[in-house]
């Protein structure tokens, strides 16, 4: 990912997709802070065919918004520059789209979605834990998608809100009431945070009572659209923790 920052200009964060080119140029269109334009456009198949109720996350907005019955979506204060758009919904495969939000009039955007292959005769169960094999949490780590802070970190903090409070792109707050280390998290445009711990989604009344020794790593991520595909939340946009126990994150 990459995004552009002047004195006074910026874009948005920008997902480059790996392959085995070895040089790629990517340009990006830098915009004021607070400029806004208008982003519209429709969501179709293959084949076509108009697609209600899709859900699209554009970076930066300040919320996700839903095809009509048309397969029509609309931005009406979209942030300018270069953007990424995502598009997800229940059985089709998420997509993310580099677009330029321009001040003046945009073309609409026009937008094909896949339907997943569905294989006949696959049972998938869901297991109460799930075990983070530790090559991809490093990879994660690498990709730079969200801030990491490993066992190494968490070590120098009293207690796990302490931690948390010092990481950059969510709000920690105290819970009223309650011990002084028990706490909440919210995204930056105030939502509350969705929390996972070891892949299996939890609130914070679990991981509050967690000791601070045997947790093994925490994954902020600021915006849902940065998570995982399988820690995204369909219908909302706010940012994602993933707590791994020792358990849960594999050596």
């Amino acid at each position: 990912s990459l995004a552009a920052v002047s004195r006074e200009y910026r874009s948005g964060i920008i997902t480059v997709p790996s392959d085995v080119r070895s040089l790629r140029r990517v340009d990006l269109m830098l915009a004021s802070e607070n400029a806004t334009g208008r982003l519209t456009g429709v969501v179709k198949d293959r084949q076509g065919t108009p697609l209600a109720d899709i859900q699209l996350a554009l970076d930066g907005a300040a919320e996700p918004v839903i095809t009509d019955v048309t397969g029509r979506f609309t931005f009406p204060d979209a942030p300018l520059g270069s953007r990424m758009l995502y598009v997800r919904a229940i059985g089709y495969q998420p997509i993310g789209q580099l677009v330029e939000v321009r001040a003046d009039a945009n073309e609409p955007l026009e937008i094909p979605f896949d339907r997943i292959v569905q294989i006949e005769g696959v049972t998938v169960t869901e297991k109460a834990n799930v075990r983070l094999d530790r090559a991809e949490f490093e990879l994660r780590k690498r990709a730079g998608f969200g801030r990491v802070i490993d066992s190494t970190a968490l070590a120098r903090f009293p207690n796990l809100r302490a931690a948390m409070q010092q990481t950059p792109g969510i709000i920690v707050t105290q819970r009223q009431g309650r011990a002084s280390t028990e706490f909440d998290i919210f995204g930056r445009v105030g939502c509350r945070a969705f929390v996972y711990l070891d892949g299996t989604v939890t609130n914070l009344d679990e991981v509050n009572a967690i000791p601070l020794e045997n947790l093994a790593a925490v994954e902020v991520f600021t915006n849902v659209a940065f998570a995982p595909a399988r820690y995204q939340p369909l219908g909302d946009n706010c940012a994602v923790i993933l707590f791994w126990t020792r358990f849960g994150l594999r050596p």
